[in-house]
Protein backbone atom coordinates (compact mmCIF):
# COMPACT_ATOMS: atom_id res chain seq x y z
CA UNK A 1 0.00 0.00 0.00
CA UNK A 2 1.21 3.21 -0.83
CA UNK A 3 0.97 5.67 2.63
CA UNK A 4 0.09 3.05 4.86
CA UNK A 5 0.62 1.55 8.28
CA UNK A 6 2.66 -1.47 8.86
CA UNK A 7 -0.36 -2.93 11.41
CA UNK A 8 -1.86 -3.95 7.79
CA UNK A 9 1.12 -6.54 7.89
CA UNK A 10 2.55 -5.45 4.15
CA UNK A 11 5.06 -3.81 2.57
CA UNK A 12 4.23 0.10 3.35
CA UNK A 13 5.35 3.27 1.53
CA UNK A 14 4.87 6.70 3.33
CA UNK A 15 6.88 10.11 3.43
CA UNK A 16 8.78 10.61 6.32
CA UNK A 17 6.69 13.66 7.49
CA UNK A 18 8.51 14.20 11.00
CA UNK A 19 11.45 16.08 9.69
CA UNK A 20 9.20 18.61 7.89
CA UNK A 21 6.72 18.81 10.46
CA UNK A 22 9.53 19.91 13.04
CA UNK A 23 11.40 21.98 10.68
CA UNK A 24 8.21 23.67 10.01
CA UNK A 25 7.56 24.55 14.15
CA UNK A 26 11.13 25.45 14.25
CA UNK A 27 10.78 28.01 11.82
CA UNK A 28 7.68 29.26 13.13
CA UNK A 29 9.19 29.99 16.22
CA UNK A 30 11.85 31.60 14.85
CA UNK A 31 9.34 34.25 13.24
CA UNK A 32 8.36 34.86 16.76
CA UNK A 33 4.93 32.88 17.00
CA UNK A 34 4.21 31.69 20.08
CA UNK A 35 0.61 30.51 20.26
CA UNK A 36 -0.43 27.67 18.23
CA UNK A 37 -2.77 25.33 17.37
CA UNK A 38 -2.52 22.37 15.60
CA UNK A 39 -5.10 20.64 13.12
CA UNK A 40 -3.56 17.28 12.52
CA UNK A 41 -7.02 15.36 12.75
CA UNK A 42 -8.75 12.03 14.19
CA UNK A 43 -6.17 9.66 12.31
CA UNK A 44 -3.66 6.92 14.62
CA UNK A 45 -1.88 6.30 11.31
CA UNK A 46 2.02 6.48 11.29
CA UNK A 47 2.23 9.32 9.37
CA UNK A 48 -0.41 11.47 11.55
CA UNK A 49 1.59 10.12 14.74
CA UNK A 50 4.33 11.55 13.11
CA UNK A 51 2.96 14.95 12.92
CA UNK A 52 1.84 15.28 16.30
CA UNK A 53 5.10 13.63 17.63
CA UNK A 54 7.04 16.71 15.41
CA UNK A 55 5.08 19.22 16.95
CA UNK A 56 5.56 17.72 20.51
CA UNK A 57 9.06 18.37 20.21
CA UNK A 58 9.23 21.68 18.77
CA UNK A 59 6.61 22.86 21.21
CA UNK A 60 7.15 21.09 24.31
CA UNK A 61 10.49 22.50 25.47
CA UNK A 62 7.66 25.84 26.29
CA UNK A 63 4.61 24.90 27.67
CA UNK A 64 3.28 20.87 27.78
CA UNK A 65 1.82 20.40 24.41
CA UNK A 66 -1.86 19.55 25.13
CA UNK A 67 -4.36 17.22 22.65
CA UNK A 68 -7.73 17.97 22.79
CA UNK A 69 -10.87 16.41 20.96
CA UNK A 70 -12.14 19.37 18.90
CA UNK A 71 -15.40 19.82 21.37
CA UNK A 72 -13.27 19.83 24.21
CA UNK A 73 -10.99 22.86 23.05
CA UNK A 74 -13.49 25.03 21.52
CA UNK A 75 -15.37 24.69 24.81
CA UNK A 76 -12.27 26.29 27.05
CA UNK A 77 -13.26 29.45 24.76
CA UNK A 78 -10.53 32.38 25.90
CA UNK A 79 -8.67 29.51 28.04
CA UNK A 80 -7.07 27.86 25.15
CA UNK A 81 -3.76 28.94 26.11
CA UNK A 82 -2.44 29.09 29.50
CA UNK A 83 1.14 30.57 29.65
CA UNK A 84 2.32 34.03 29.63
CA UNK A 85 2.15 35.51 26.21
CA UNK A 86 5.89 35.00 26.21
CA UNK A 87 6.07 31.16 26.66
CA UNK A 88 5.74 29.13 23.54
CA UNK A 89 2.89 27.03 23.61
CA UNK A 90 0.66 24.38 21.27
CA UNK A 91 -2.40 22.75 21.09
CA UNK A 92 -3.28 20.01 19.35
CA UNK A 93 -6.82 19.58 18.07
CA UNK A 94 -8.36 16.54 16.70
CA UNK A 95 -10.94 17.48 14.13
CA UNK A 96 -13.17 15.27 13.22
CA UNK A 97 -15.48 15.06 9.28
CA UNK A 98 -18.71 16.11 10.38
CA UNK A 99 -20.47 13.66 8.28
CA UNK A 100 -19.46 10.69 5.86
CA UNK A 101 -20.55 12.77 3.21
CA UNK A 102 -18.28 16.42 4.00
CA UNK A 103 -14.85 16.94 2.84
CA UNK A 104 -12.49 17.55 5.28
CA UNK A 105 -11.56 21.01 4.21
CA UNK A 106 -15.20 21.87 4.79
CA UNK A 107 -15.12 20.17 8.60
CA UNK A 108 -12.02 22.37 9.58
CA UNK A 109 -13.88 25.51 8.31
CA UNK A 110 -16.63 25.19 10.38
CA UNK A 111 -14.55 24.39 13.43
CA UNK A 112 -12.40 27.42 12.56
CA UNK A 113 -15.43 29.65 12.21
CA UNK A 114 -16.29 28.30 15.68
CA UNK A 115 -12.53 28.99 17.05
CA UNK A 116 -12.54 32.20 15.92
CA UNK A 117 -16.36 33.22 17.05
CA UNK A 118 -15.29 32.70 20.57
CA UNK A 119 -12.01 35.04 20.29
CA UNK A 120 -9.37 32.55 20.54
CA UNK A 121 -6.44 34.15 18.24
CA UNK A 122 -3.53 32.08 18.12
CA UNK A 123 -0.63 33.74 15.75
CA UNK A 124 0.13 30.09 13.89
CA UNK A 125 -2.04 27.50 13.07
CA UNK A 126 -0.50 24.11 11.52
CA UNK A 127 -2.50 22.15 9.12
CA UNK A 128 -2.55 18.20 8.30
CA UNK A 129 -3.36 18.91 4.98
CA UNK A 130 -3.27 22.13 2.39
CA UNK A 131 -7.60 21.16 2.23
CA UNK A 132 -7.50 21.76 6.14
CA UNK A 133 -5.79 24.94 5.86
CA UNK A 134 -7.62 26.31 2.99
CA UNK A 135 -10.48 25.94 5.31
CA UNK A 136 -8.45 28.13 8.27
CA UNK A 137 -7.71 30.49 5.81
CA UNK A 138 -11.11 31.62 4.18
CA UNK A 139 -12.78 31.08 7.83
CA UNK A 140 -10.27 34.12 8.93
CA UNK A 141 -10.65 36.30 5.87
CA UNK A 142 -14.44 36.06 6.66
CA UNK A 143 -13.02 37.39 10.74
CA UNK A 144 -10.87 40.06 9.38
CA UNK A 145 -7.80 37.97 10.32
CA UNK A 146 -5.15 38.70 8.27
CA UNK A 147 -2.77 35.38 6.82
CA UNK A 148 0.06 35.92 7.58
CA UNK A 149 0.08 39.08 9.31
CA UNK A 150 -2.53 38.29 12.21
CA UNK A 151 -2.12 34.23 11.50
CA UNK A 152 1.14 32.09 9.94
CA UNK A 153 -0.87 29.61 8.26
CA UNK A 154 0.59 25.86 7.20
CA UNK A 155 -0.99 23.00 5.48
CA UNK A 156 0.51 19.39 4.03
CA UNK A 157 0.44 17.74 0.40
CA UNK A 158 1.66 20.76 -2.30
CA UNK A 159 -2.08 20.79 -3.39
CA UNK A 160 -2.02 22.62 -6.60
CA UNK A 161 -4.70 25.02 -4.98
CA UNK A 162 -2.09 25.78 -2.48
CA UNK A 163 0.13 27.81 -4.88
CA UNK A 164 -2.60 30.42 -6.28
CA UNK A 165 -1.62 34.04 -5.05
CA UNK A 166 -4.26 34.11 -2.52
CA UNK A 167 -3.34 31.29 -0.29
CA UNK A 168 0.68 30.77 -1.48
CA UNK A 169 0.64 28.09 1.44
CA UNK A 170 3.61 27.01 3.18
CA UNK A 171 3.40 23.43 2.99
CA UNK A 172 4.88 19.92 2.55
CA UNK A 173 5.82 18.51 -0.44
CA UNK A 174 5.35 14.56 -0.48
CA UNK A 175 7.51 12.30 -2.30
CA UNK A 176 4.33 10.93 -4.60
CA UNK A 177 6.48 10.13 -8.31
CA UNK A 178 8.74 8.18 -6.18
CA UNK A 179 6.65 6.27 -3.85
CA UNK A 180 4.13 5.04 -6.77
CA UNK A 181 7.63 4.01 -8.80
CA UNK A 182 8.58 2.01 -5.36
CA UNK A 183 4.94 0.39 -5.34
CA UNK A 184 5.09 -0.91 -9.09
CA UNK A 185 8.75 -2.45 -8.27
CA UNK A 186 7.60 -4.02 -4.77
CA UNK A 187 3.68 -5.32 -6.33
CA UNK A 188 5.78 -6.96 -9.55
CA UNK A 189 8.14 -8.45 -6.85
CA UNK A 190 5.42 -10.19 -5.01
CA UNK A 191 3.92 -11.26 -8.60
CA UNK A 192 7.09 -12.76 -9.69
CA UNK A 193 7.14 -14.78 -6.50
CA UNK A 194 9.03 -12.51 -3.90
CA UNK A 195 8.87 -12.60 -0.50
CA UNK A 196 6.90 -9.55 -0.30
CA UNK A 197 8.52 -8.85 3.62
CA UNK A 198 6.54 -6.33 5.65
CA UNK A 199 8.86 -3.41 5.72
CA UNK A 200 7.68 0.35 5.82
CA UNK A 201 9.53 2.49 3.14
CA UNK A 202 10.06 6.17 4.16
CA UNK A 203 10.70 8.69 2.06
CA UNK A 204 12.20 12.11 2.42
CA UNK A 205 9.69 15.08 2.30
CA UNK A 206 10.45 18.69 1.63
CA UNK A 207 8.88 22.00 3.28
CA UNK A 208 7.78 24.43 0.52
CA UNK A 209 8.44 28.03 2.40
CA UNK A 210 5.75 30.75 0.94
CA UNK A 211 4.35 33.48 2.27
CA UNK A 212 1.26 32.17 4.00
CA UNK A 213 4.06 31.51 7.60
CA UNK A 214 5.08 34.87 7.16
CA UNK A 215 8.94 33.98 5.51
CA UNK A 216 8.35 36.59 2.90
CA UNK A 217 6.64 38.77 5.11
CA UNK A 218 9.88 38.56 7.38
CA UNK A 219 12.06 39.33 4.12
CA UNK A 220 10.51 42.36 3.51
CA UNK A 221 10.58 44.06 6.74
CA UNK A 222 15.12 42.93 7.38
CA UNK A 223 15.03 44.72 3.86
CA UNK A 224 13.25 48.07 4.90
CA UNK A 225 15.82 47.87 8.40
CA UNK A 226 18.48 47.22 5.85
CA UNK A 227 17.71 50.40 3.70
CA UNK A 228 17.37 52.29 6.96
Amino acid sequence: TVFGDTRLHIPVIRDDVYPAFFELSEHLLGLGRRKVIAVLGCSDSSPMRDRRRAVEDAFGRGAPVRVLEADALLRLKGKVFRAPAEVPEAVIVKVPRETDDSTYRTSVYHFAQRLFETGVRPDAMICSNDNAAIGVFCAAYERGIRVPADLALTGCDDDAIGELPIFDLTTVRKNITSACKLAVVLLLDQIRGGEGRVVEHLLPSQVVYRSSCGQLLLRKEEAQLLKT
